[in-house]
């Protein structure tokens, strides 16, 4: 991961990414279902109030009885203009996720769109596409759905330090 998590620095030139093992997996499945080649998954920047957690515990109903276990993953939840500002055009989605250099076919790096601006904490979040593709196209979702739901498969935090900068608000 890039900034390393809990990492303060100047990161206006690091575009926040992660290594991922398996040289197929962001391209095993087509986020649209239009077969457009998009990949499933992308990073996003977030910044403090952008976006939220809004459960990482999953129910189970067994036997009868309803248990609460952690979940493998997150639900992250932020205003459907700020999900257009944080991703990437769907276009340029594939752009984003490469091969990463001098580490074998089997590791590929999925970069965020967006990099850190003005000072202050980020998280950054590898996500699922899935069921988003009415997200890409603002004519296609419904007055209604004003907040977008996605999984957070992990995150990380980092503070952007600009230079010159002491501390971040």
């Amino acid at each position: 991961m890039l900034p390393h998590d809990g990492s303060s620095g100047d990161f206006s030139t690091v575009a926040p990414q992660v290594v991922l093992h398996g040289a197929r997996l962001p391209w095993e499945r087509d986020a649209t279902g239009a077969r457009l080649r998009v990949p499933w998954l992308a990073v996003l920047v977030c910044r403090g109030p952008e976006s939220r957690v809004a459960a990482d515990r999953r129910e189970e109903h067994r036997e009868g009885r309803r248990e609460e276990r952690a979940s493998p993953w997150r639900m992250l939840e932020m205003a459907r203009d700020t999900f257009t500002e944080v991703i990437a055009p769907l276009h340029a989605l594939p752009s984003l996720i490469e091969q990463a250099p001098d580490t074998g076919p089997a590791r590929i790096r999925v970069r965020a769109h967006r990099m850190p601006r003005s000072a202050g904490s980020y998280v950054a979040h590898l996500v699922s596409l899935q069921g988003c593709a009415p997200y890409f196209d603002s004519a296609h979702v419904a007055p209604r759905e004003r907040t977008v739901r996605l999984a957070s498969l992990h995150s990380w935090s980092f503070r952007h330090l600009p230079a010159g900068t002491d501390e971040a608000p």
